[in-house]
């Protein structure tokens, strides 16, 4: 099963809440996440791969100087005993 990433909303401002969710990741596992180069948080899959997360964008005050760019959430996948599985597919967010 191909691995597939959501996130809603796609734009807003640096204080926004997004809701990620994701299907086709390892199993049992934990995936991380990674706002531009910031690390915004982690949550854990179940045994069909899938989560949903709702985080915070990391850093609000330093990314609310970049208003009208998009920035790339990034996601790493883990064993939950924190053993490095590879890179995930990524999804952008644009700051209004």
């Amino acid at each position: 099963m191909p691995k597939t990433l959501a996130i809603s909303p796609r734009s807003g401002s640096t204080r926004t809440t997004v809701t990620l969710t994701g299907s086709g990741f390892i199993r049992n596992g934990t995936v991380r996440f990674v706002f531009h180069a910031s690390r915004m948080g982690e949550t854990g899959t179940d045994g069909e791969g899938r989560f949903t997360a709702r985080l915070s964008l990391p850093r609000p005050d330093f990314y609310a100087h970049f208003a009208g760019q998009t920035f790339s959430i990034s996601t790493t996948e883990y064993t939950r005993a924190g053993e490095y599985q590879g890179n995930g597919p990524s999804v952008g967010f644009h700051v209004n």
